[in-house]
């Protein structure tokens, strides 16, 4: 029993950090297009 709860809790981690990665990279490459495009103001846009 905990054997499988331990293995449950793995996947989720796994998921959970391939989601998020799956995530960033799609943002960097949203930002490498962009560059590679010759726009500017290419990167998210900050409250400074």
């Amino acid at each position: 029993m905990a054997a499988n709860f331990g293995a449950a809790i793995a996947i989720l981690i796994v998921l959970v950090l391939g989601y998020w990665l799956m995530g960033a990279l799609m943002q960097q490459s949203k930002i490498e297009d962009c560059l590679l495009a010759h726009r500017r103001s290419c990167g998210p846009v900050g409250n400074n």
